[in-house]
């Protein structure tokens, strides 16, 4: 090969580096084996660099060869027999206690009489039809038009005619307070434990798990958002094999509900949860579906500070922020730093819990409390000020702010998972 034909080679495998290793690494799960793989990839597209005609179709011919050695190595290991592969452990999460401050429509509705309960729930919670609710008591229409608008009426006697609205909202805030609950972080002079973090955006990509989170904007502390995510089936993203997560997401102020508001794809394994790629605008009739996967170099994928190939560590380990007086300085970006062992209690639960704090590169920073069986109790959400408008800095303006390498933070809200109801 000519020394014009190897810079040209260098060059081009210098552009498409990443998506490459991301592809083997994802492939083979062990980084090991993953090395071995990549260097034998490398190598074989060095050989025969001068048979590739079009030089803008090096990535695909690459992703080619990757493949290639990629069976090549699981050929060799089905017959050495050396390749075991072990289940991931289930987390096993305890049950919910009773939330005190919950605000519910049924429990609004017990206060009626049981006809009137019985007939709003039916009407106003499950959403069934007059007609439907006539064959399930087996009462006439008429019958069923009388209930309903009696039992209206001594609704509204009770708690207003304006909250009458309010109960089919209850019915998507799946039981979260609308008011954030009484919140207390209290940090604990106690060794820091490690513990396994598989968490997904309050979710375990794992096939079945369905989980709901809230969100609450501050300073005034009220739910905006509910969040219910489903891993629904099993996917293969570039013959990497991963889930399929869905979020539905209810608007409460507009009391809109978003169905599929958010789809993505993960990758879990013994060692690091993998962004393999996600569907954007899919909800929205304006926009063309636009998919992004891990093979394009530029994809944002989740990763730990400049390691943008093997994904995010599951387990997470101390590694302690370092203050100058109040602010923070951290060296690396997209990465955990952790901050000690806090007892959280929000309403009347208390969970002990270890905080780390990631920075997303300029955009956003986020407090996170995580238990012994790695659930996220807490995510405290913060934006940098200086992206805001002045309009939502004054709004703004009352709540928390710290300060990492020298820019400015806003508390803007808070997430809290369904294990703490």
């Amino acid at each position: 090969m000519t020394d014009e034909k190897k810079a040209e080679f260098e060059e081009l495998l210098i552009k498409n580096r990443i998506p490459i290793e991301r592809y083997i690494n994802y492939k083979l799960q062990s980084a090991q084996y993953a090395d071995d793989v990549i260097q034998n990839t490398f190598l074989a597209a060095y050989r025969s660099f001068e048979t590739l005609r079009d030089v803008s179709l090096f990535k695909w011919w690459l992703l080619k060869i990757a493949k290639n050695e990629c069976t090549l190595f699981y050929r060799k290991q089905s017959k050495l027999s050396t390749i075991s592969i072990d289940d991931v452990s289930e987390q096993v999460f305890a049950a919910r206690d009773e939330f005190t401050e919950k605000y519910s429509g049924s429990e609004m509705l017990s206060k009626l009489e049981d006809r009137d309960a019985k007939i709003l729930t039916l009407f106003l919670l499950e959403e069934r039809s007059q007609h439907e609710i006539a064959d399930r008591l087996h009462i006439p229409i008429g019958t069923v038009k009388s209930r309903i608008y009696y039992a209206k009426r001594r609704f509204a006697e009770l708690y207003g005619a304006e909250n009458m609205k309010g109960i089919k909202k209850m019915k998507n805030t799946l039981n979260f307070p609308l008011i954030m609950p009484e919140l207390q972080l209290i940090r604990k002079d106690v060794p820091f434990f490690e513990v396994r973090y598989e968490d997904d955006c309050f979710i375990i990509p794992k096939l079945g798990n369905k989980s709901s989170w809230a969100s609450y904007q501050y300073p005034q502390r009220e739910l905006i958002t509910v969040s219910t995510s489903h891993v629904s089936k099993k996917a293969v993203i570039h013959g990497v094999e991963g889930v399929k997560i869905n979020r539905d997401t209810y608007n409460v102020k507009s009391d809109y509900f978003g169905v599929n508001e958010a789809i993505w794809f993960t990758q879990l394994t013994d060692e690091y949860i993998r962004s393999l790629g996600v569907i954007q605008s899919d909800g929205d009739d304006d926009y063309p579906t636009k998919v992004y996967t891990f093979l394009e170099e530029e994809y944002d994928i989740v990763c730990n500070g400049n390691d943008r190939v093997h994904g995010m560590p599951v387990m997470i380990i101390e590694n302690p922020l370092q203050r100058e007086g109040e602010a923070l300085q951290i060296a690396l970006y997209n990465t955990r730093y952790t901050d000690g062992v806090y007892a959280v209690t929000i309403g009347k639960r208390t969970f002990e819990t270890i905080k780390f704090v990631w920075v997303q590169q300029s955009t956003i920073l986020t407090d996170t409390y995580v238990d012994r069986n790695g659930r996220t109790i807490l995510t405290r959400w913060y934006e940098p000020t200086y992206w805001m408008s002045q309009e939502r800095q004054e709004r703004f303006k009352p709540n928390a702010t710290c300060i990492v390498n020298g820019m400015e933070f806003a508390h803007i809200e808070d997430r809290i998972g369904e294990y703490v109801l």
